[in-house]
């Protein structure tokens, strides 16, 4: 039974990371339902700048949070949470860089 929720638990982080890497990618498209609220908020150079700049920081999380569900421990695993970490440090750093209307 264990060996079942370790399993689901490995494919849930990563189907859940792809998901945020297609979500990254369509962003950085510049699909306009992903930035629709945002754009009414501030000015549309610094939202497409924000999509460009995002869409990495998303990428690093994606790539932690699939590194995380599939190594339990060692060093990979530690690499997965540092993937993490820098990526949401990245993602308020882009956010701090939108411009308001």
């Amino acid at each position: 039974m264990n060996d079942f929720l370790e399993i689901g638990k490995v494919i849930f982080f990563v189907v859940l990371g792809i998901v945020t890497i297609l979500i990254a990618v369509l962003m950085a498209k510049g699909k306009p339902f992903l930035t629709k609220g945002m754009r009414k908020k501030y000015t549309e150079e610094s939202v497409k700048n924000y999509c460009k700049n995002n869409c990495f920081a998303e990428i690093i999380f994606a790539m932690g949070l699939i590194l995380e569900g599939i190594f339990q421990d060692g060093v990979i695993y530690y690499l997965g949470i540092g993937c993490l970490f820098l990526g949401a440090v990245f993602t308020v750093v882009a956010s701090k860089k939108l411009v308001k209307k």
